[in-house]
C-alpha cells in the first residue's frame, strides 16, 4: 500500500488521517489540533479547528475577534 500523498510505500511511523481514515507518513501528515491530516483533507480540518476554537471562546463568554481569517 502506497502513501496518498508522497506515492511512496508505508513503513512506520504512519498515522491515519481524522476525516478520510487513510494511512499517510507521519513526515507527510500536518498534524493540527492534535489530529493528523492528509494533503486532501487538510484545508476541510482547518477550517472545523477554526469553528472549534469559536465554541470553545463562546463556552468561556469570550467575544470573538474582529478579524476571524
Amino acid at each position: 500500500m502506497d502513501c496518498p500523498v508522497c506515492g511512496k510505500p508505508l513503513a512506520p511511523p504512519s498515522v491515519q488521517c481524522s476525516l478520510c481514515k487513510a494511512e499517510v507518513h507521519r513526515d507527510c501528515a500536518k498534524k493540527l489540533t492534535g489530529r493528523y491530516y492528509c494533503k486532501r483533507c487538510y484545508r476541510q480540518g482547518k477550517k472545523m479547528a477554526r469553528y472549534e476554537r469559536m465554541a470553545q471562546r463562546r463556552a468561556l463568554g469570550q467575544h470573538a475577534p474582529k478579524k476571524l481569517w
